[in-house]
């Protein structure tokens, strides 16, 4: 919580990617993977930033909650077919710092699997077919990218994705 993986998540589709999931994905004992697309929740000035990025977006109304502050969904304009495939060619995990030099990390497989199994919703109900389908993703490139815009972070993605 907090930083800023939606935020990204939303600037790539107001740029014109397709989001597949933006809270989770669910991998299949095959080893497939299913997209998830729902709205993405932005909390705070994300709000503004998206919006000014995605003038004819689909924007919830903005509600105010004690603990988060202000929140508001965005529907992402191009979602993934739940019965597409997905090519999952690198996993990201992004961190938004305002005052930080940006940053870009290859993450080893083993801190990768573990990353991972702690970001899994079901892992220990999965067994070791759970940790297996876990296992077989960190074997994509894994990167932790920090950043101290949007701007910056989508440039970052981008580039490893190239």
């Amino acid at each position: 919580s907090g930083t800023g993986k939606s935020t990204l998540a939303a600037g790539l589709v107001a740029a014109g990617w397709t989001l597949a999931a933006d809270e989770f994905l669910v991998l299949e004992p095959a080893g497939g993977m299913v997209p998830v697309p729902a709205v993405i929740t932005l909390k705070g000035t994300s709000i503004d930033l998206i919006r000014s990025r995605s003038p004819d977006g689909a924007f919830s109304p903005v509600a105010v909650d004690a603990e988060r502050g202000a929140i508001a969904h965005y529907a992402a304009p191009r979602l993934a077919r739940p019965d597409a495939a997905i090519d999952l060619r690198s996993i990201v995990f992004p961190r938004y710092a305002a005052d930080a030099e940006p940053l870009v990390r290859a993450i080893p497989r083993g801190e990768a699997i573990i990353r991972l199994g702690r970001q899994s919703h079901n892992l220990h109900l999965a067994g070791p077919e759970g940790f297996r389908l876990v296992a077989s993703l960190a074997r994509r490139p894994v990167h932790a990218i920090r950043y101290a815009s949007l701007d910056n972070g989508m440039r970052v993605v981008n580039e490893l994705l190239e």
